[in-house]
Parts: C-alpha cells; structure tokens; sequence
C-alpha cells in the first residue's frame, strides 16, 4: 500500500466537499498562505534562489524537507506571474512590532522557500484546495530574515503581501512537525485495517491531521465503523460535522443509516426544548449570550450537514426521525427554521419518489 500525502483527496471526497462547500456568509473568503497547513502537506520543504530575471526557474539552495538536494534547478511556473515589480510590492497592513511600515518594500526572488509536491515528473505548490492559487501561497518570500506571505488581510478582498513570520521561525515549524507527518504516513502505510484504524484514533485529536484521518479511517472500512460512531454521536461534536458523516456512510454502509437516525431523534428533541424560548432574532443573538448563540448556531449546523450528506441515500427508516426533526423546526422562528424544513421536504420527496 502507498499512503497518500497528508491533504490529498480522492475524487468522491473533492465531489462531496464541493457539494457541502461553505454558504454565502463565508462567500468573500479565499485560500491564503498557511504555515501549518502547508507544513502538513508538503513532501518536500526547500529554499530556492530565482537569480535575476523572474521566470519562475529556481535553484535550490537548501533543502528543509524531502528528496530534493541543494543545486537542483527547478521550474515553478507560477512564480513568472510575480515579474511585474508592483506585484511583489508589501502592504503596510498588519504590519505591526512597532514599526510603521515594512523594512523592504518589495521582495524580489533572491531567496524564497517553496512547500512542494510531486506532480509527477515535476513539482507544483502544496494547496492543492486552492485552484488557481496553489503556487502563489505555497511560497514564502525572505527579505533580511523576514518571510512574507500572499494573505486575505480582509474579507472580502484580494490576496497582500505581508510578514508571517521570522525565517528561523518558519523552519523550526516545519521541522517541529516533520515527525508528526512522518508518523501519521507510517500509520495509514499499516496493512491490517484494524491496527490501522488504532493508530489513527491519536490523530483525530490533532487539528492539522483531523481531516485526512477520517478520511484515513473511512477506508478502513467496516473495521473503522465504532470509532467514527463516536465521532459523529459525539455530545459535542466537532466541525466540520459532515467530514465524519461521510466518512461513516462509507466505512458502515447501509448499516450507518441507523447512526443517522439516532442523530436526527437527538436533534429533534434538541430543537422541540430550544423551540419554546427562541426569538425571531436568535441566529443574529438577539436576546442571547454569545456562547448561547454560538451554540445553537453548530448545533443548526450538525443538523443540516446530516441532511445534505443523507441527499441521494432515501431509506425508509430515516422516515420517522426526518419528520420529526421537520415538526420540531415548525416551533422555531426565523429564516433559518424555513431552510431546514425544507431540506427535511426534499429528503421525504426522495423517500417518496423511491417506493
């Protein structure tokens, strides 16, 4: 078995990520570069020199992570898009420690660290989730030991060059969590499913590897079934709620569907005791302490995931839990109670239509 790396997607998961993307409050965000996140995923971590012209032709001059070595030359197109000397200019924004205003104003290619992955003969950015951007914020540009970054200073708004962090910084990062991913590569390389699926339950208490062990843990099959049980029946579980419920689908099969109904009664007489004190302002907080609000807001959340992951899966035993869930959100106020219902319409429609 080859383990994939850290943050790749199979084609069902990407399909099923779209289909559950974020809603339009979270519309005006986009990808920006991620320490961590690019640490995780990167196989190969390098310090290259661009030289003069700006071409997107690189020489690796250290090497933080991976197989590549030091005078290795590298072409890594989407660098060329940084010739025009105002797109490489820093913003003031953010910038902070006292200083009014960057020490350089542009930076210029001389020394940049790049997080790779194969693509297979050659190499591309780490962020494979951010089509169209995957280059530009899988690099950090170094100015007199400073590394700067393409990030959303503001949303909505465009990507700005700005400080992360010192150099040094950066790479103890990415050294500190190259043993991390070194482990959990070792433990989705296991070949028995089960010693697989018990080394992978540490990792789901690790954020940066949270969500490539239960996508893990779903091809484990039915061996991984209990341990994603709990995660989606969780008191409190954690978001995004719908990573785990597809993983669960597809580790338990049809036998899942039970898990679901069980969720969707739990959430039912949730929303039936909430229904009798909520205001029509509840999801703004009206009347409402911030943790209150925050609360009701993921548990809406983990209800209307579970809905859309059950989209194309009618069975007659999630019949009686969908209904009652739908006559629980008749009892709450708001726009909010009017989408969900009619998600609950949709998933009885496809019940129906499946007789």
């Amino acid at each position: 078995m080859v383990p994939a790396a850290p943050g790749a997607r199979s084609g069902l998961w990407l399909a099923l990520i779209a289909l559950l993307s974020p809603g339009p409050a979270h519309a005006g965000l986009i990808a920006s570069f991620d320490l961590d996140v690019n640490a995780w995923r990167a196989t190969d971590v390098v310090v290259v020199s661009e030289g003069a012209v700006i071409d997107g032709k690189v020489v690796v001059a250290e090497v933080w992570r991976g197989e590549l070595a030091a005078g290795v030359e590298l072409e890594f197109s989407d660098l060329a898009v940084f010739a025009p000397p105002e797109r490489r200019d820093l913003t003031d924004l953010w910038w902070g420690h006292g200083r009014s205003s960057p020490p350089v104003r542009e930076v210029t290619g001389a020394r940049m660290v790049l997080f790779l992955v194969r693509d297979g003969a050659s190499w591309r950015g780490v962020r494979a989730d951010a089509p169209g951007r995957a280059g530009p914020i899988s690099v950090a540009w170094i100015e007199e030991g400073e590394a700067y970054v393409l990030r959303q200073v503001v949303n909505p708004g465009g990507l700005y060059l700005v400080r992360e962090a010192s150099e040094r910084a950066m790479r103890t990062r990415v050294e500190e969590l190259t043993p991390l991913r070194q482990a959990y590569l070792d433990t989705i390389a296991l070949d028995d499913p089960v010693r697989r699926v018990d080394a992978l339950a540490r990792f789901l208490d690790v954020t940066l590897a949270r969500s490539d062990a239960i996508e893990a843990l779903a091809a484990c099959g039915e061996a991984a079934a209990p341990l994603l049980r709990d995660v989606v029946l969780a008191g409190e579980p954690r978001e995004p709620f719908w990573e785990g419920m597809i993983a669960l689908l597809r580790a338990g099969g049809a036998a899942a569907l039970h898990d679901f109904a069980q969720l969707l009664d739990r959430e039912a007489d949730f929303w039936a005791t909430e229904a009798r004190w909520l205001e029509d302002g509840w999801w703004g907080g009206d009347g409402l302490a911030w943790d209150q609000a925050q609360r009701l807001r993921r548990r809406y959340r983990l209800a209307d995931d579970a809905l859309r992951v059950l989209h194309g899966r009618p069975d007659e035993l999630l019949r009686g839990p969908i209904g009652r869930l739908r006559r629980a959100w008749e009892g709450v106020p708001g726009a909010p109670s009017q989408s969900l219902r009619a998600a609950c319409d949709r998933l009885v429609d496809a019940l129906d239509r499946a007789r």
